[in-house]
């Protein structure tokens, strides 16, 4: 399931649901599509989201404690965003990154797909085996 957020008219109830950073790429016509599973494809995001789920922490402490580049970070971190796998707030100079679970969902549903196509495949070898014991 992309995250592309497509809105008609900016109604308040909207608006409200959606992070200004998203607000403000929808009032210029864009809109966001980066999927959650695309992502976790990328090491340093899935560390990233390793240590978020110990808590929130500031941009500073993730760049800190992933001892990269802090573009380098700072490019995931932006991707887990875009993507609502983390949430962001800013609290005066700081941003505080934080798990955002409903992301995280998008990626389950994804892998249960997978998960009934092997469920499946190790039912039928099981029957296969039983039959030639």
């Amino acid at each position: 399931m992309p995250t592309l957020i497509e809105l008609d008219s900016f109604d308040e109830m909207k608006v409200d649901r959606i992070s200004p950073d998203d607000a403000f790429a929808l009032r210029k016509g864009g809109a966001r599509n980066v999927q959650p599973q695309q992502v976790v494809t990328e090491e340093t995001s899935r560390a990233i989201l390793d240590l978020l789920r110990g808590g929130e922490r500031t941009a500073g402490e993730v760049v800190e404690r992933m001892g990269a580049p802090q573009p380098a970070v700072s490019k995931q971190l932006k991707a887990l965003r875009e993507s609502g796998l983390v949430r962001v707030r800013k609290e005066a100079q700081r941003r505080w990154y934080a798990l955002a679970p409903e992301g995280l969902e998008a990626v389950e549903a994804w892998l249960a797909s997978y998960r009934e196509f092997w469920d499946g495949r190790l039912d039928a070898l099981e029957r296969h085996l039983d039959t030639e014991s």
